[in-house]
């Protein structure tokens, strides 16, 4: 049976967070400054659930 970790894979989050931070650079060329805000934030969140998945995968 898998668990619910296995749903959750490393280059699935990594993706996640390089195509936050495309969009970011996206934005700022556009000057877009409140998406610019919003996709900060996305990527910090991104950030801290990948740490947060990376050790609870590792335990």
């Amino acid at each position: 049976m898998n668990s619910n970790k296995d749903h959750y894979r490393a280059p699935d989050i990594l993706a996640l967070k390089d195509q936050a931070s495309l969009l970011l650079e996206n934005l700022k060329d556009l000057d877009l400054d409140d998406q610019v805000d919003a996709c900060e934030a996305l990527h910090s969140q991104a950030d801290r659930l990948y740490q947060n998945l990376s050790k609870s995968l590792l335990e």
